[in-house]
C-alpha cells in the first residue's frame, strides 16, 4: 500500500472521529448534580482518537469535532474557543505504544483538565468581559474532565482488552 493510499485511509477515520466526536458532545449528556456540573461523550472519543491516531489527526478531531458540536448545541460564540480548547486536549493524549490506555494517557487527564478549565475560564471571561463570574464554571469543568476520563478509561480498557488498535490499524494497512 502506498503512502497516498494510507493518508487517505486515515483522513477517512479522522472524519469519523470527527463526527462521533460532534454527536457525542452535543447530543449525549447528562446532567450531574446542579445546571453547573455535567458529562458529555466528545471528550472521551478526542481522547480515544488521540490514543489511535497521529497527533495531526486527533488535533483535527479534537478541533473540528469540538467546534462543530457547539453549532449543533446552539452554541456559535463558543465555538472559536472550542477549536483551541480541544486541539488542545489532543495534545495531552498520545497515539504512542502498543495500547489506547497507557501511562502518558492514563495521567493526561491532569494536563487536559488544567486546559479545560483555564480556556473556557479565559472564554467566558472573554466572552462576558468578567473575570470573576467564570469562577463558578471551574466546578462544572471539573466535573466533565473527571467524567471524560472515566469514560476514556473505560472504553479505552474494553478496546484494548480485544485488541483494537493493532487490529484496526493493520486491517486499514497503517501499521
Amino acid at each position: 500500500m502506498n503512502n497516498t493510499q494510507k493518508h487517505t485511509r486515515l483522513i477517512v477515520i479522522t472524519a469519523l472521529f470527527t463526527a462521533i466526536t460532534a454527536v457525542c458532545t452535543a447530543f449525549l449528556s447528562f446532567r450531574v448534580l446542579t445546571n453547573e456540573g455535567y458529562i458529555h461523550f466528545g471528550d472521551a472519543v478526542i481522547m480515544l482518537s488521540a490514543a489511535f491516531l497521529p497527533t495531526p489527526y486527533a488535533v483535527f478531531v479534537g478541533a473540528v469535532g469540538g467546534g462543530v458540536a457547539d453549532l449543533l448545541a446552539g452554541a456559535p460564540l463558543w465555538a472559536p474557543f472550542t477549536l483551541v480548547i480541544k486541539a488542545l486536549v489532543a495534545l495531552c493524549y498520545s497515539n504512542k505504544g502498543e495500547k489506547l490506555l497507557n501511562l502518558r494517557n492514563a495521567v493526561g487527564f491532569f494536563p487536559m483538565t488544567v486546559v479545560t478549565i483555564g480556556g473556557y475560564y479565559l472564554a467566558e471571561a472573554l466572552i462576558y468581559g468578567n473575570w470573576q463570574t467564570p469562577v463558578f464554571a471551574i466546578y462544572g469543568n471539573v466535573i466533565q474532565s473527571v467524567g471524560s476520563v472515566i469514560i476514556f478509561c473505560v472504553f479505552a480498557f474494553a478496546l484494548d482488552r480485544a485488541g483494537f488498535k493493532n487490529k484496526t490499524l493493520k486491517l486499514i494497512g497503517v501499521k
